[in-house]
């Protein structure tokens, strides 16, 4: 009712069989522990239509994840899981945007910045299409 829980205010709310059950919360706990950025996760009892309901609580990756990690704002970029699947099936990937910028806000700054964020995107994309980079 207050806007957040435990001071974060942009959260998602997963089914356990969605993320493969605890196994979200121990790899998200492990980046932790060995020093790697890692959302805050954890288990929750949800009253949902009057039925108490677990769900994995995890923050989302936003400027407040970034905050809270004592690291300045930087482009984030997601990809699209609806594609996560297609190299699994072998099915050919043509022409699809693999990546995006989450926190738009961060190229409002300056030129630089969008400057910044499209090199990014297009490394990522680069790299997903099996450019140069890694040969």
């Amino acid at each position: 009712t207050d806007g957040h829980i435990f001071g974060i205010t942009k959260f998602k709310l997963y089914i356990p069989r969605s993320r493969s059950y605890d196994n979200e919360l121990i790899v998200a706990n492990l980046f932790k522990e060995i020093g790697l950025m890692s959302p805050r996760t954890s288990t929750a009892n949800v009253k949902f239509y009057n039925k108490n309901i677990k769900f994995i609580f995890q923050e989302s990756i936003s400027k407040e994840f970034l905050e809270h990690n004592n690291k300045r704002e930087f482009p984030i970029f997601s990809g699209d899981e609806r594609f996560t699947f297609f190299d699994a099936l072998k099915v050919k990937q043509d022409n699809f945007s693999n990546y995006k910028l989450d926190n738009k806000n961060f190229i409002k700054d300056s030129q630089a910045t969008e400057i910044i964020a499209k090199y990014g995107l297009s490394l990522l994309n680069k790299i997903i299409e099996g450019g140069v980079l890694f040969e």
